[in-house]
């Protein structure tokens, strides 16, 4: 019985790709929105800057897209990125249009090396979708937690939602 049920929830997800993104840390050194719509290794990369304030990230983007209903079952997101500076600290947060508030729903070490995480959000899915406009957003960023070099990168292949409506 359990196959049938995620069989008939497969059937039924839909995947959205970012739309827009905004450089909020760092620059941008590549860029364009296609560039994280596919995993090509044809990445959107971003400079790492030092932060204006402790605990700010060094590199930091955030996305946009479009979820297929205002009241989805289930959200998911995977994100496909590395970054070049070591020891580095990767964030990737959830914005909660309920409470206006970021959510961190995943940090580890930054991957040095292209990975795929799937995450989910802890609040019920709908409150990652904002009213009206079906928007959804994350941020992903990296920390330094002690770069010795200067000239690392935070690099993103691809963002991908997973929907279930």
């Amino acid at each position: 019985m359990t196959h049938v049920l995620a069989s008939l929830l497969a059937l039924q997800i839909q995947f959205v790709v970012p739309e827009r993104y905004e450089v909020t840390h760092g620059v941008e050194l590549q860029g364009g929105v296609r560039r994280v719509q596919f995993s090509d290794d044809d990445r959107l990369i971003v400079e790492a800057r030092r932060p204006l304030a402790v605990a700010e990230p060094s590199v930091q983007v955030i996305f946009e897209a479009t979820s297929p209903s205002e009241t989805p079952q289930t959200i998911s997101l995977e994100v496909e990125a590395l970054c070049t500076g070591e020891p580095a600290l990767q964030r990737i947060e959830f914005f909660n249009f309920t409470s206006g508030q970021w959510e961190i729903v995943d940090e580890r070490p930054a991957p040095s090396f292209d990975k795929v995480i799937s995450v989910q959000g802890n609040a019920p899915p709908a409150d990652y979708v904002e009213d009206g406009t079906r928007r959804l957003r994350v941020r992903v960023g990296y920390h330094d937690r002690g770069v010795t070099f200067i000239s690392w990168t935070g690099q993103y292949d691809r963002l991908l939602w997973g929907i279930v409506p």
